[in-house]
């Protein structure tokens, strides 16, 4: 049986079929045994390859778009938010660990405030800064006029 002409029909079950209805008994039927060339082995070989190839390209791509999709969500602080089942396996985890009271929630909102508070801050001289350079650059201008 030639393999090009396998792999190339358009429908690939008659070949095949037409190969197993030349077998003399059911039992070769069943366990059928394809005499391949070197070629024909070497060929079949670099299909399986190609395969295996595409399967990977495919799992890497499936992978790499299932971590973007989760750092989006992980950036916009959407995370898991709309799961129900992430939800409940959140709350039994907290529910689990002993060390997350109410003082840690307190201490993680207190740091939040402090690093909210000195961002506000650095705005207000930032704010200050440009008002000043504004005023400097206005003064210039007139002057020139």
């Amino acid at each position: 049986m030639e393999l090009r002409g396998f792999m190339r029909s358009p429908r690939p079950d008659t070949d095949l079929e037409q190969h197993f209805d030349k077998l003399p008994s059911d039992t070769l039927k069943r366990h059928p045994r394809m005499d391949l060339n070197k070629g024909d082995m070497l060929q079949l070989l670099s299909y399986l390859e190609g395969e295996l190839q595409a399967r990977d390209v495919v799992i890497a791509a499936l992978r790499m778009e299932k971590t973007k999709h989760l750092l989006y969500h992980a950036k916009c602080g959407h995370f898991g938010q709309a799961d129900a089942l992430y939800a409940l396996q959140r709350d039994s985890d907290l529910q689990k660990d002993n060390g997350f009271g109410e003082s840690a929630v307190k201490s993680m909102y207190d740091d939040q405030l402090i690093q909210l508070e000195n961002l506000i801050t650095t705005q207000h001289t930032a704010q200050h800064r440009m008002r000043e350079q504004l005023a400097a650059l206005e003064k210039c201008y007139h002057k020139g006029c």
